[in-house]
């Protein structure tokens, strides 16, 4: 017989690891690092197609009216990747949602010390990080021409999605009817 103790003579003593303490949370909100900035369209469309692409957020709701609009990701499979260049081991999501805010009337954001007036944000809500990584900010800086500034602040109840009301609805662009042909397109056979 050997003098070797099994593991069953230490069951007692062994911390119970079914429950996991919940990791803090935080919200953290991206802007420009220049005041004022206003993302053009084409930029924003850029931004969101760029994030869906990398797998970093996946668009699944939106809200846009004339002067502001609002998109709603939820975690891509490598939204992880913003905060940590390693795997998510946590079986709960990197952050609960995200959202890509533009208006341009401007529009504050409720983090500490952040007073001036915002037209572009990206913020995402129930981080288990705090910081975006150097590639991340990078990659929007190559792809937006945009230094990000972040803000971090203990994670909060995610605000309730904006409404489009009837008068604040882009008015919907005509589409011209083309003629027979436009000047130098058509060709005749021989």
């Amino acid at each position: 017989m050997s003098n070797k103790p099994r593991l069953t003579d230490f069951a007692d003593e062994q911390p119970q690891l079914t429950e996991r303490a919940p990791s803090p949370r935080y919200d953290i909100l991206i802007v420009s690092g220049r005041a004022g900035y206003r993302a053009a369209g084409g930029a924003l469309r850029t931004l969101v197609q760029m994030l869906a692409f990398r797998g970093f957020a996946q668009p699944y709701d939106e809200a846009i009216a004339k002067d502001w609009l609002e998109i709603y990701m939820k975690p891509g499979p490598a939204g992880h990747e913003i905060w940590n260049e390693h795997a998510h081991v946590l079986e709960l999501p990197v952050y609960n949602e995200g959202i890509v805010r533009a208006d341009e009337r401007g529009f504050t954001a409720p983090f500490g010390g952040l007073v001036a007036p915002l037209y572009f944000s990206i913020t995402f809500y129930g981080c288990v990080y705090k910081e975006p990584l150097g590639p991340f900010r990078k990659l929007m800086m190559d792809s937006l021409n945009l230094r990000i500034a972040v803000y971090t602040q203990p994670a909060g109840e995610i605000p309730s999605r904006s409404t489009v009301g009837d008068d604040e609805k882009p008015e919907e662009k005509k589409k011209r009817e083309r003629g027979n042909g436009v000047a130098g397109t058509e060709v005749d056979e021989w």
